[in-house]
């Protein structure tokens, strides 16, 4: 049967966003998501385990097991749902680093609290510290205070952009440090932390020899050359400046600390330990004497790109920037309140950061040009020109120019990549107003006014946005300047890196422009309800700096708690927003009505009843009554304690009404009004759909204290386990198998016995694994029911709460089952007789398993069904004694493991049957209400930025499980496998570049790319 999708449509450059283009972009991801091909869903919520895994460190005392970490997945079924606008919990409980805080080498930890082996500050000594950024200035009495008069904020900027020495390659950059140092967080390309789930990418050549680490538990350590290539755009840029052109860096990577390839440089080039993957570096790591990754070169994402490789398709991650994306996540909350966004007359362009303007401009805070000093100091250089009063007190006539302080020259050259970004002009002795003008190349670029205050000074700061670098610099009077005896114009400017600002320069500027400071008990300003961000981005182009009048550095870091930084809780709501993860206790009952499947879930995360634990929160409906006048149009809605009066009509208690446009009010007799469904299928008038779908992860258990299948020991700590690579020996390799190491790193890390798999569904028959079976020929084709390729998730048809506790989950059709299982199943486990011979393992049966286990005691199935043994022309065995056919069963349920697997090395130690169940949502791209015009009126949804971010990370995530066509093409004639696409290929071919724009070409944007359009609308 074929498999159709809806095709995402071309539009025009400039013309408006309507409903039907935006429907059919997010119906173009919907399709593919529930199609199952690709492993859409399953791969975005890999993508979100990249932030979170193992957040938090393991307990070596108390009443735990000694050194037992806590649950892989501990953060996604607990803590993701506590909000803390909702309670004032404090999550960890001790401190980061130590026994059960936080840990520091999670990408989250250590962005908030920093780790000590990257470098890496906390966040808020590395952001606005009062040291190397500040944001307030030293004051008379030896206090502190914010910048009050034009001349202290021009010196705040100073402070703030500090310099750079192309000739020197010397820098000092507190503000684009504060932006980017959070790219030292990066892990071993094994690793998951970071990641995208990839596939079978073009890859490094592998070197002869590995890095000589071999022992008699663990193979040799494979080394791959490394490389960098300029790009041509870097190149033509030097070679305008009269610079050498950019070489060609070779490496070889990675082998362990301690491995003789470590330090060996035969392979390539010389040996690094990895690489850290940012917005704006390549940052390259070596392993120091006592073994820690030390950063030994700096290649800009703007000079150059890694590879290209033409090595054979391995399987292997791709970048994931997850913590660029919670970036972008945390600055798009800054377009006014939450309040303004909901009203219908919200204007963003009144209340938004201005994001355009800032994105489109040269950087005000890039670095000014510097110079190194004879003792190795760098000094920022600031050209100073002035016009001084004539003798005899005649006016300065118009068109005088002013003279450089340094050398009596009527201008400045500005270097080659430096840009003129600003000016700083003062008066002393000024009688009248007097015209200034700036001009390049002797053309005139701006124009102002200075005028004088009663002791007869003035100052103006202007800033330069679009200004053509390499120009030569002057400045005049446009009419005659009136200067007492003794006075002067006095002029600086500013000569700043050529720049134009990314995502992570938007977030330090906002970041430390409206933390409220203090001692981060409380959350720190996230945006959400800050009701005039625009004040941020005006003092900002005013200014040319950081500018925050009430706190003097970021909220520190609590003792503790994660909970209150905004970065995590942007983290968080990102997550949350589009995945969440219940665990099998949530799990609470199952039937099978009308044909269609019926899940019943605890509705708050570890068995708490706290809606600040709330796993439904937007899927589900609302736990709060409705306001009185706060009836939407499309929503349905249940009446609870007494009757109400809406639209005409008297409705009583327990029955149900839809909201009508127009219609929001209602009247109370006694009666509350609450929503009755959270998923919307078909978009309201002014609304948009609520859609989800939902898979499921099985593990195996047993329950003995000394197993190594408990489930506190195996259950617990695993995430997103492929249940049929469980026990294969088809990855490590055994004298019948040889070892597929590639496959084996990726899903297993390399284990000698798959006890773990992260694996998709696409990938249980990857390289033939699964492919020659031990199994006879019937349990053969039940493993391959059991265990089919691109599961497609289930589509949620309704989540209603009654009781509140607990959520009823209606999936538009059936879970997968056998062929043995009823039409209809009732919602009762004692029941369930028909389990003990189900023939395999399916998605239902499992799920039913597990709730009779838990209401009876009664175990999963953990062996098969007898089957016919058969010879190798598929003919029945008999047995030459009776005459009858043999039957053969295996001390497994078909599909619970591998099907070739050495389940017996574990000898009475095998797990119970593959049914502790993880239940995962994903939400779908919501659609607008389209009304068949493309006229704006008020019924029509407001498309805001979120479902453009949900498309972006949608889209890193998903790719990998993609044919890049281009790629495989142009290696067929190596014997090279399909290539998958990496995010930078699939944008390549889309849009010839290496991400998406956060604005249109025409703003010529950033060359750093974003992740979502611009993050005002």
């Amino acid at each position: 049967m074929a498999i159709t999708f809806k095709k995402a449509p071309v539009v025009q450059e400039g013309d408006p966003i309507t409903s039907a283009q935006h429907n059919a972009l997010a119906q173009a991801f919907n399709d593919r998501i529930l199609s199952g091909l690709g492993d859409c869903a399953w791969r975005i919520i890999y993508y979100m385990c990249g932030w979170m895994r193992q957040i938090r460190n393991p307990s070596f005392s108390g009443g735990g097991p000694i050194g037992l970490w806590p649950y892989a997945d501990e953060w996604f079924r607990i803590y993701a749902y506590l909000d803390p606008r909702k309670t004032g919990a404090e999550w960890p409980v001790t401190p980061p680093g130590e026994e059960e805080g936080v840990n520091l080498n999670s990408p989250i930890g250590a962005f908030v609290f920093g780790n000590d082996r990257a470098n890496l500050l906390a966040e808020d000594l590395r952001v606005a510290d009062g040291n190397e950024i500040l944001l307030w200035l030293p004051k008379p009495a030896g206090v502190f205070g914010p910048p009050e008069t034009d001349e202290e904020f021009w010196l705040l900027a100073k402070y703030q952009r500090g310099a750079f020495d192309p000739v020197a390659n010397a820098y000092f950059t507190p503000a684009l440090r504060a932006a980017q140092e959070h790219e030292k967080i990066r892990y071993h390309p094994k690793l998951r932390y970071l990641k995208s789930y990839g596939g079978f990418l073009p890859t490094r050549e592998e070197c002869p020899m590995g890095c000589g680490d071999a022992t008699a538990d663990q193979p040799e350590t494979r080394r791959f050359k490394v490389f960098f290539t300029p790009l041509p755009e870097a190149q033509r840029r030097r070679a305008e400046a009269g610079l050498e052109p950019l070489p060609v860096k070779n490496y070889s990577g990675f082998c362990p600390f301690g491995s003789p390839g470590a330090t060996e440089s035969d392979c390539n080039g010389a040996s690094i330990a990895g690489i850290g993957y940012g917005k704006f570096w390549y940052r390259i790591y070596a392993w120091d004497e006592n073994g820690n990754a030390v950063e030994i070169e700096r290649l800009s994402t703007a000079d150059y790109i890694e590879g290209p490789y033409k090595g054979g398709g391995v399987i292997s991650h791709d970048q994931g920037e997850q913590l660029n994306q919670t970036l972008n996540y945390f600055i798009k909350n800054f377009r006014g309140s939450a309040a303004q966004r909901d009203s219908e007359d919200w204007d963003p362009e009144l209340t938004s950061f201005d994001f355009e303007k800032f994105f489109s401009g040269q950087y005000f805070l890039a670095p000014a040009l510097g110079r190194m000093d004879s003792n190795g100091g760098l000094d920022a250089i600031y050209p100073a020109f002035q016009i001084a009063a004539p003798a005899g007190g005649a006016g300065v006539p118009s068109g005088t120019k002013a003279t450089k302080l340094e050398s009596g020259a009527t201008f400045h050259q500005i270097a080659g990549g430096f840009v003129l970004g600003g000016v700083f002009a003062a008066a002393a002795g000024l009688k009248a107003p007097v015209t200034i003008e700036v001009l390049a190349n002797d053309a005139p670029v701006h124009t102002f006014d200075l005028t004088p205050d009663n002791q007869k000074n003035a100052s103006s700061i202007r800033y330069f946005d679009q200004v053509p670098e390499a120009v030569k610099v002057s400045l005049r009077v446009a009419s005659t300047a009136d200067l007492a005896p003794g006075g002067r114009l006095h002029f600086e400017i500013a000569e700043l890196w050529k720049m134009k600002p990314s995502v992570p320069d938007a977030y330090a500027v906002i970041r430390a422009a409206s933390s409220r400071g203090g001692d981060g008990c409380n959350l720190d300003e996230d945006g959400i309800d800050l009701p005039s961000p625009r004040t941020i981005s005006d003092a900002y182009f005013k200014t040319g700096c950081i500018v925050n009048p009430g706190a003097a550095g970021l909220a520190t870091i609590g003792e503790n708690s994660i909970v209150n930084n905004p970065i995590y809780e942007a983290m968080r709501q990102l997550i949350v927003d589009h995945g969440r993860l219940a665990q099998k206790d949530n799990l609470v009952g199952y039937e099978v009505a009308n044909g269609k499947s019926v899940l019943y879930y605890k509705r708050y995360a570890y068995g708490l009843n706290n809606e600040a634990f709330d796993i439904f929160a937007g899927l589900g409906p609302s736990p709060d009554r409705i306001p009185n006048g706060e009836i939407k149009p499309g929503i349905q809605y249940v009446v609870k304690g007494g009757p109400i009066e809406y639209d005409g009509r008297l409705i009583q208690a327990n029955q149900r009404f839809e909201g009508k446009f127009g219609a929001k009010a209602f009247t109370s007799h006694g009666g509350q009004v609450y929503e009755l469904d959270g998923i919307r299928l078909v978009a309201p008038k002014q609304g948009t759909t609520n859609r989800w779908c939902l898979f499921f992860s099985l593990n195996g258990y047993r329950p003995v204290e000394t197993s190594l299948w408990k489930e506190e020991l195996y259950d617990n700590t695993i995430v997103l386990h492929q249940r049929a690579h469980t026990l294969t020996v088809e990855l490590a390799g055994n004298g019948i198998f040889p070892p597929k190491r590639d496959l084996n790193d990726h899903f297993t890390l390399g284990q000698r016995h798959a006890l773990i798999s992260e694996a998709p569904p696409g990938y249980i028959y990857a390289k033939g694994i699964n492919g020659r079976h031990s199994l006879e020929r019937e349990a053969q084709r039940d493993f391959y029911r059991s265990c089919q390729i691109y599961q497609a998730p289930h589509e949620i048809e309704s989540i209603t709460a009654e009781p509140d506790d607990v959520v009823e989950v209606t999936l538009r059709g059936r879970l997968r089952h056998t062929d043995q299982a009823p039409d209809a199943i009732a919602n009762d486990p004692t029941t369930w007789t028909f389990l003990d011979h189900e023939r395999y393992r399916t998605d239902e049966n499992a799920i039913m398993d597990y709730l009779r286990y838990r209401a009876t005691g009664k175990h999963c199935k953990e062996a098969s069904e007898l089957y016919t043994a058969t010879d190798q022309d598929g003919s029945p065995v008999i047995d030459p004694d009776t005459g009858e056919e043999i039957k053969v069963g295996y001390p497994f349920q078909i599909g619970d493991l591998g099907a070739n697997n050495n389940v017996g090395v574990f000898g009475s130690d095998r797990p119970k049957g593959c049914c502790l169940p993880r239940s995962y949502f994903v939400r779908l791209v919501p659609e607008v209400y389209e009304d068949q015009n493309d006229d704006q009126d008020i019924e029509d949804a407001g498309v805001e930025v979120e479902p453009y971010c949900q498309m972006e990370l949608y889209l890193r995530a998903i790719c990998g499980g993609f044919v890049d066509e281009k790629t495989s093409l142009e290696l067929c004639d190596t014997d090279s496998p399909l290539m998958d696409y990496t995010f930078q290929n699939l944008c390549f071919d889309a849009i010839g570049q290496k991400w998406l724009d956060i604005l249109p070409e025409k703003l010529k944007p950033s060359p750093f790319g974003g992740h979502s359009p611009l993050p005002r609308t």
